[in-house]
């Protein structure tokens, strides 16, 4: 992979940049924005869908079960944001000669 990012053209590193800052607004209306039901809401449907993936449809009591740790689920903040987005935009990235 660093070989592969070492051959990217500086245009290719502005897209990929370009595509972080798209990615990390778009998880900013997402999750952070969101009230904390809305959120909360918002990662059960994500867990039942994802473990839906995994074993098929689930019974009311499963559902029931994603529901109540969901409720329990403490909102992503700012804090949280700000290690992952700012990895993206660390001027770290820098250039690999191979």
């Amino acid at each position: 992979m660093i070989e592969l990012f070492a051959m990217a053209s500086d245009e290719q590193v502005e897209d990929l940049f370009s595509k972080f800052a798209e990615d990390d607004a778009r998880y900013r209306k997402e999750y952070l924005e969101q009230s904390l039901d809305e959120q909360r809401r918002q990662r059960a449907k994500e867990v039942r869908h994802y473990v839906e993936r995994w074993t098929g449809t689930l019974d009311d009591k499963q559902r029931k079960l994603i529901k109540r740790w969901s409720e329990s689920f403490d909102p992503m903040g700012d804090d949280f944001c700000g290690g992952r987005c700012g990895r993206r935009n660390s001027t770290a990235f820098c250039r690999y000669a191979p």
